[in-house]
This record gives C-alpha cells, structure tokens and sequence, in this order.
C-alpha cells in the first residue's frame, strides 16, 4: 500500500498525536512507530471483517510538490471469491472537517484493474465483494 498526502498536512495532523514533532526529512524508529500507529486510528483495510496491519517500509519525499509517499510493507493474503474488502480512510477529517476529501485508488489485479473512490467527512468507506 502507498500513500500519497501534503507534508505540511501530514505533520499538522500527526504531530498533535507524538510526543515530538517528526522531520519527514529524517525519520527516527519511534516516528516511524508513530506513523505506523496514525494510520492504525485512521486508514484500515480489511478482508472478511479482519483488519490487516500496515508496516511502514520507506517513505520518499517530493519537496517541490509538497508531498510525501509513504510505502507499507507489502503482504500477501489469500483473497477468493466472495471476499469483502473494506476500506475505510478518515486522514485529515479531525483537522480539516468537511473541507477535507481523499482519493483512494485501488489495484488489486485480477479482481479489480483499478477503481477509485473519494472519501468525505460523511462517506469514508469503500467495499467490494470480489
């Protein structure tokens, strides 16, 4: 999984929440701790109910355009037909409310190619039935 956001909303949202404020340009373990545990409370991705954890690996930076890519471990699980996947991604809504909206895009080959959804303070959730 990789995420995409601003680095200056990123570490408006997530410094209210670590006991320091992190430097994207110089991540420690406990950031990156911290990062893993921010898209815990607010980005899930669940199959059949079971919600799958997310390992930071890398991050990498565009400071020209303001953002950082954050990459979690890629894992493999089983999915078969008649799965549920859930996706459920709040980033952002505490800070901005309503102004605030994520594109969320999924490839998930063979099942889905690529399919996108944005999220908003009232519909944060994406299922599908593989």
């Amino acid at each position: 999984m990789e995420c995409r956001v601003f680095i200056d909303d990123f570490e408006k949202s997530i410094n209210k929440r670590l006991t320091k404020d992190i430097d994207v340009t110089n991540l420690t373990e406990e950031d990156k701790f911290g990062i893993e545990d921010y898209f815990k409370q607010y980005y899930s991705i669940a199959i059949n109910g079971k919600r799958m954890s997310l390992q930071l690996e890398q991050t990498e930076l565009m400071e020209a355009q303001n953002i950082i890519i954050i990459k979690f471990a890629e894992k493999d699980f089983p999915i078969k037909k008649g799965d549920k996947l859930t996706v459920e991604n709040i980033l952002f809504f505490v800070e901005f409310g309503e102004l605030q909206s994520n594109r969320v895009t999924l490839r998930m080959p063979p099942f889905l190619n690529e399919h996108s959804f944005q999220s908003s303070i009232n519909r944060y959730s994406f299922y599908y039935t593989f």
